[in-house]
C-alpha cells in the first residue's frame, strides 16, 4: 500500500491531506463511539476518529482514482487572556 501525507500551514491553520491506495474507507461515515460510564467499559482504539472530528475544524473524505483522500483542517485556538488574581 502506498501512503502520502501532505501538511500545509496557512496563517493560524494547518491542513493535512492523507492519501492511500488501501480499500475504500470513509471515516466521516463512522458513527460516534458509545459513551461509557467507567474506564473498565472503554475499548482501546475506539476514539481516534472521534478525536479527529473533535479537534479538527473539518474532515472531508473522497475516493478518487482508486485512492482514499482524507483532508483535515486544524485551527489554532484563540489565545485566552490570563487573569491576574
Amino acid at each position: 500500500m502506498e501512503i502520502a501525507v501532505e501538511l500545509e500551514g496557512n496563517g493560524g491553520a494547518v491542513v493535512a491531506r492523507i492519501e492511500d491506495t488501501g480499500r475504500p474507507f470513509d471515516p466521516t461515515q463512522v458513527p460516534p463511539p458509545a459513551l461509557v460510564t467507567s474506564l473498565a467499559e472503554a475499548e482501546v482504539g475506539s476514539f481516534g476518529i472521534h478525536l479527529m472530528r473533535s479537534f479538527g475544524r473539518f474532515l472531508h473524505y473522497e475516493r478518487r482514482d482508486g485512492r482514499n483522500r482524507l483532508t483535515l483542517q486544524f485551527v489554532e485556538p484563540q489565545a485566552v487572556p490570563h487573569q491576574r488574581g
